[in-house]
């Protein structure tokens, strides 16, 4: 993996963050001059890929143009919007809102057997979802009301189990899975099963069970020196946090940890009686950097290809990505927020749909007219893009995709991609089976920009 090496590069730095989360003064403070930022070197290419995969450079540096070092955003509108994303972050354990209802939270655990099959491919039996089912202990819900922070990326699921409900799409689309959570973030626990060993927690994004030794406990004196105002983001994936040669977790791009003077991250451990204690380590070298980073086009690719060509990871599957999971955990290293899935991320920033009636020319027109590279969302039913500029006179877009729609003897089906790449907004347009829908371009809804 090659390196870019920031020389001097200006980033703001969240400072004076009050203990309940709300964002105060911010500060800049510069990148340390020689933070390495991941740039990674060429992903695989395959003689089945789509046109675009083969022919378009699967490196985002290619795409920066003049303009690389020119920052995106304003420094005082970025520590605006990075004020707003530490008090999203913490929001848990300052809860205003009334507690869920069981029917709200648990509308993923139906009473009736599912329909989708289990990890062996069999239906789910009726005594074996009777036993998860009753495991959830329904009628007590909500049964805690404690606030803890992720000590380990977990899966967040609708179910308290490990095991899947492959519904018609099958493999890899657990209809369980709803995202991978961080180590290091905030929670409320509103309740437990009746063995212990899951919790469903509320976190900034969304609500789900989680394996209950990947939390830890919090309280007041905790959480208030975990809100340091100095924060730094993890810039690639899978990186080791050790105390000597222990090691206690890996963290990836989307961790928010807290950054003590020197460097070092406090990272959150589980100690035996449950409980939340702060350990600092070093990270290794290139790994993080303050937060927020400066938001400029090298900036963005570096982050984004440290992500280039990984495999698609429907709900978090394996500690992947599925489309929004990528563009969420792309932007918080620049503290901008953005929500889960691909249509409350659409939502949650400036909209500019496209007509109804917009031609795919009229489109690519718009999204190149229009568009911030590395700075824009494109967006359809159910997937999420970033415009990242343009190629050949036509718009550029970064996502991680499963595959392109065909269409044979009148049975659907899916030519894979299954991993994040770079393609026009027409990928597999040159496939004779294509689905009748066509390409995506045709289901195009419109582009955000940041508001």
């Amino acid at each position: 993996m090659k390196r870019l090496v920031v020389a001097g590069a200006v980033s703001l730095l969240a400072a004076g963050i009050m203990l309940s989360g709300c964002a105060g003064k911010k500060k800049t403070e510069p990148i340390p001059t020689g933070t390495e930022l991941p740039v990674m070197s060429a992903p695989a290419v395959f003689d089945e890929d789509i046109l675009d995969i083969r022919m378009m450079p699967q490196d985002l540096h290619a795409y920066t143009g003049g303009r690389a070092s020119v920052p995106l955003i304003g420094a005082a509108e970025q520590a605006r919007l990075s004020g707003q994303f530490l008090e999203k972050f913490f929001r848990p354990w300052s809860p205003s809102d009334r507690d869920l209802t069981a029917k709200e939270a648990l509308w993923g655990l139906p009473r009736r057997t599912p329909r989708g099959k289990a990890e062996n491919l069999l239906r789910w039996s009726p005594a074996r979802w009777a036993a998860v089912a009753a495991n959830a202990d329904r009628e007590t819900f909500p049964s805690r009301r404690e606030n803890a922070v992720t000590v380990h990326p977990t899966a967040l699921r609708t179910i308290p189990s490990l095991s899947p409900i492959l519904g018609g799409a099958g493999y890899p689309f657990d209809d369980c899975s709803i995202s991978m959570l961080p180590a290091g973030m905030p929670q409320r626990i509103l309740h437990v099963t009746r063995d212990g060993r899951w919790s469903y927690v509320v976190s900034s994004l969304c609500g789900g069970w989680v394996e209950s030794r990947d939390l830890a406990l919090t309280d007041a004196v905790f959480e208030a020196s975990y809100q340091t105002g100095r924060y730094a983001a993890v810039l690639r994936d899978g990186v080791p946090l050790r105390v000597g040669q222990t090691f206690l977790t890996a963290v990836h791009i989307g961790t928010v940890l807290p950054m003590k003077s020197n460097g070092d991250l406090l990272l959150p451990v589980r100690n035996a009686k449950g409980r939340a204690e702060l350990v600092a380590v070093k990270a290794p070298a290139g790994s993080v950097a303050p937060m927020p980073l400066a938001c400029t086009p090298a900036h963005a690719a570096s982050i984004g290809n440290a992500m280039m060509g990984q495999p698609y990871g429907w709900g978090g599957y394996l500690e992947n990505r599925d489309c929004s999971q990528m563009t969420r955990d792309m932007m918080v290293p620049f503290g901008l927020w953005l929500p889960r899935n691909s249509g409350a991320q659409y939502k949650a920033w400036k909209k500019i749909p496209f007509a109804a009636q917009a031609s795919p020319q009229d489109k690519e027109k718009l999204t190149l007219a229009k568009g911030i590279p590395f700075f824009t969302l494109v967006y359809l039913k159910g997937h999420i893009m970033l415009y990242v500029g343009e190629y050949g006179g036509r718009p550029a877009v970064f996502h991680n995709m499963w595959g392109v729609r065909t269409e044979q003897y009148g049975k659907e089906g899916r030519h894979l991609v299954g991993r994040a790449v770079v393609t026009t907004l027409s990928p597999g347009r040159e496939l004779p089976n294509l689905g009748r829908s066509g390409s995506i371009i045709n289901r195009l809804v419109g582009i955000a920009v940041p508001k």
